[in-house]
């Protein structure tokens, strides 16, 4: 299955380190609309933790995962998440570096590079990472 050809380049957004700023960062950007005249955005990470962030940050934003990357809708108000469920949210504390959340950054960042290389995406922007 491709993707759609748009002029709009595909960008494959990863969620940062889970336990940091990253996915407040995100829900937040993406909650702005304006960023949709610029580009395709799939964030990369865990949707529960950028759930909990949307509801930290109160950005009025839902969630909505696919398995792969083509099924994104680019729909306004949802933002598209390839769910890789590699952190237990019970177990994680906000602001500490963790084992768990250190795997969990390097998880997103190559999946998203794996698919840059595949061509699957136009490119990579990478939420901060401690």
């Amino acid at each position: 299955m491709n993707i759609k050809p748009s002029p709009r380049p595909l960008l494959a957004v990863t969620l940062g380190d889970p336990a940091g700023t990253g996915p407040e960062l995100i829900a937040r950007a993406c909650a702005e609309h304006v960023l949709a005249d610029y580009a395709r955005l799939v964030v990369i990470g865990d949707a529960a933790v950028l759930e909990r962030a949307v509801g930290v940050t109160g950005a009025p934003l839902r969630i909505r995962t696919v398995r792969v990357i083509e099924e994104a809708r680019f729909a306004t108000g949802e933002v598209d998440v390839l769910d890789l469920g590699n952190v237990v949210l019970s177990q994680l504390r906000m602001g500490e570096i963790q084992e768990m959340a250190g795997e969990a950054a390097c998880a997103y960042v190559r999946t998203a590079a794996s698919l840059a290389i595949a061509g699957r995406v136009d490119g990579i922007v990478t939420s901060a990472i401690n």
